[in-house]
């Protein structure tokens, strides 16, 4: 058993420069026993970075893959100090 139980910050290759995919980022969790991972795919204003679409659809992912929690986030644009996001990710993600 591993170390650690969980990882919140995983990228697939929809963030652009992460080589694996979802399924691929789960298994491998599992291989090595964590208990949880978060998706943090990079929002659609990073260059190289998947669309919207990305995000709506991972509602469709379900809860556990190969057996390992798998949590649906995001690794956010923040535009400025008063922390507003960028404007095309806010729509019907969140």
């Amino acid at each position: 058993m591993g170390k650690y139980k969980l990882d919140m910050h995983i990228h697939s290759v929809s963030s652009g420069h992460a080589y694996s995919t979802i399924t691929e980022n789960a298994r491998y969790a599992a291989q090595i026993g964590m208990e949880a991972i978060g998706i943090t795919d990079h929002a659609p204003m990073m260059p190289g970075s998947c669309g919207h679409i990305h995000f709506l659809n991972l509602k469709v992912l379900p809860e556990y893959i190969e057996g390992v929690r798998v949590y649906k986030g995001i690794e956010l644009n923040i535009t400025d100090s008063a922390g507003r996001v960028v404007k095309s990710i806010s729509k019907g993600i969140f």
